[in-house]
């Protein structure tokens, strides 16, 4: 380690090393090579590659944002694009086609052969393409992939590279499908070590396939519209004026099967009356809806914003509740279950927080320095300059290993190790009062929280199942995709009720409007009043749940707060197609249906003005 340790950090060695490996067609020969086991494991400069990719591990992991991205050292950016896409298309030949595409990973228990593979940890996945590749290979693909992988989190933190730099198109997907459904052993490896050179889309259905894998094991109906009265639901009443408690004293007491079962939600209102309503997964929505805006809005205290910022973490203040820490249990599963049963939940998490429910705090690439940014970039910036400052740090600055924070009011007084109070910060401890400093932001100052929100999640969702996302990719599963509403995918799964068909004037002009008349913003703000959420699911509105509905509204109904049995059955009914023209009230929705409920205009322009008026005002039935 001592001589690793030399040559790393050698002026200009690791530079001078990539020139020349990536001079004369040297790149070339590695990447056509790498088809094959035996001309790989025989390439002059194989060693050569190796020694480098392990120097340059050690070096990059400790490069900050500032060096790397704006004094582009000890690369440019240009150059980290051209090694990074050189490493991955040599990582996934010798995994891919050195690989064994016949041994089979053998199901376990009533698991299919696709969940039993997906489970696999990556140190077996790394040890089962091991076995078949000579021990020089083999220490080049450990030494590649690990540099790799950093370049790679790097990315996903902050971009170097295009967002497509890092599929590989010469993968056949059909191939690769069918092998991971058949567990066999190259598939799953690929999966493992290097999810990202496959598109994120073709995951995210293998997410859902694992999904629906695992509800036939546990005999649960795919979704609402599947739903036999016979198969055992759970039955939950719930006070509107005590949301939090009565879910919570139910649900929490749910075991694995329970919670990932079908639950039906019956809400009670405040005059003590069970409130009419038909729950197909709609007004499990709503209950999730209702749960997710008091748990996350930062006044509770449950949760907190970053600086600067609407992205939300566990609060350091949390223990306000006397029960804080079996909240984040229960708020975690509630989350993951929103993901398991596809129901889209807006709620932005802060980078750093992703990170730690996906279980990568503990990789050798992990740097809560790195991450700090995404809390508090102010902070930040002053750990930059302590690091590079040229004077006398001990005498300039008075530091000492302890850090103050607020406590409802409170200044207390942590030390970030033992007796830190009275070790001064100086020239030669700094980075490691800097790193210190990050890790109790990040980390040890909501150790607790963290572990008891992730301990819910993982009740629901098993770990390994999301290992194939970035910390970004796993914002998108959560909270839907980042692309503009495809209009026509809508229309091709939307139901029409009450009257409504995709042939009716109305209709006709909604889509006209939407399709043509709203910009972006504003297609966003449609979606997000009728289902609460402005982003469109990760694989279409075939997945949206429960799907999206309109349904035409007479002018009688202009008293209508909701979506009664009766008014919802008489919609399914068609009973009011004759609805009389209206130019007075307002568009509404109910989203915990995903339904929008429209009148029957009389021109498009008044259709358009309405429409734009409501979704502006961010608000739903209550505008009738």
């Amino acid at each position: 380690m001592e001589i690793l340790s030399h040559l790393c950090f050698h002026p200009g060695l690791l530079p001078s090393l990539w020139h020349y490996l990536s001079c004369a067609s040297t790149l070339d020969m590695f990447s056509k090579a790498s088809h094959d086991e035996a001309s790989i494991a025989s390439h002059p400069l194989l060693a050569v590659l190796s020694l480098f990719c392990d120097c340059c591990t050690h070096v990059m992991a400790i490069v900050d944002d500032l060096e790397m991205y704006e004094e582009q050292r000890p690369f440019t950016l240009d150059q980290l694009i051209l090694m990074s896409g050189f490493l991955n298309k040599l990582c996934f030949n010798l995994v891919w086609h050195a690989g064994s595409a016949a041994k089979t990973v053998p199901a376990t228990g009533t698991q299919s052969s696709m969940a039993s593979a997906v489970t696999v940890s990556a140190a077996a996945a790394k040890a089962g393409v091991s076995q078949v590749l000579s021990t020089d290979t083999s220490t080049l693909l450990s030494a590649a992939h690990s540099l790799l992988m950093l370049l790679h989190d790097r990315d996903c933190r902050k971009a170097f590279a295009a967002p497509d730099h890092w599929i590989v198109d010469s993968l056949p997907l059909s191939s690769f499908k069918h092998e991971l459904q058949r567990g066999q052993q190259r598939a799953t490896t690929l999966l493992r070590m290097m999810p990202h050179v496959i598109p994120y889309l073709e995951r995210a259905a293998i997410f859902r396939d694992l999904v629906a894998v695992d509800k036939h094991r546990l005999d649960i109906p795919l979704s609402s519209a599947s739903y036999d009265p016979h198969h055992q639901a759970v039955y939950i009443s719930v006070r509107r004026s005590a949301l939090l408690e009565d879910g919570f004293s139910q649900l929490s007491k749910l075991s694995m099967e329970q919670l990932k079962g079908v639950i039906r939600i019956k809400f009670v209102n405040e005059q003590g009356l069970d409130e009419a309503g038909i729950d197909q997964d709609g007004v499990f929505k709503e209950f999730l809806e209702e749960i997710v805006k008091l748990v996350f809005d930062p006044n509770f205290a449950l949760f907190k914003s970053v600086e600067g910022g609407d992205k939300v973490y566990p609060s350091p203040n949390s223990y306000v509740h006397d029960n804080h820490l079996n909240l984040f249990d229960f708020v975690g599963r509630l989350l993951a279950k929103a993901v398991y049963e596809g129901i889209v939940i807006e709620v932005p998490f802060a980078s750093f927080f992703l990170t730690q429910l996906l279980g990568r705090t503990h990789s050798f690439a992990y740097s809560s320095f790195d991450e700090l940014s995404s809390l508090d970039p102010e902070l930040y910036r002053h750990l930059s300059q302590l690091k590079r400052y040229d004077g006398d740090v001990e005498e300039d600055f008075c530091l000492t290993f302890a850090i103050d924070t607020d406590s409802m009011g409170t200044v207390v007084t942590h030390d970030l190790k033992p007796g830190g109070s009275l070790i001064p910060v100086t020239d030669i401890n700094r980075i490691s009062y800097i790193h210190l400093v990050a890790d109790f932001k990040l980390r040890a100052q909501i150790r607790k929280q963290s572990s008891a929100f992730c301990t819910g999640f993982r009740t629901v969702i098993h770990p390994n199942w999301l290992v194939m996302f970035s910390p970004p990719e796993l914002q998108r599963l959560i909270s839907g995709d980042n692309r503009p509403l495809d209009v026509a995918d809508l229309k091709k799964y939307v139901l029409y009720l009450g009257g409504f068909n995709s042939a009716h004037s109305v209709i006709r002009w909604l889509w006209d409007v939407v399709e043509k008349d709203f910009d972006a913003e504003e297609k966003g703000l449609f979606l997000k009043f009728v289902t609460s959420c402005s982003k469109p699911p990760v694989l279409g509105f075939a997945h949206l749940q429960p799907p999206f509905s309109i349904r035409l509204v007479d002018v009688s109904d202009d008293e209508d707060t909701g979506d009664s049995v009766v008014s919802v059955f008489r919609s399914m009914l068609g009973v009011g197609a004759r609805a009389r023209q209206s130019r007075d009230r307002l568009p509404t929705a109910s989203t915990c249906f995903n339904m929008l409920k429209l009148p029957n205009y009389s021109k498009k322009a008044i259709l358009r003005d309405k429409l734009r008026y409501s979704i502006r005002a961010n608000a739903g039935f209550e505008l009738s």
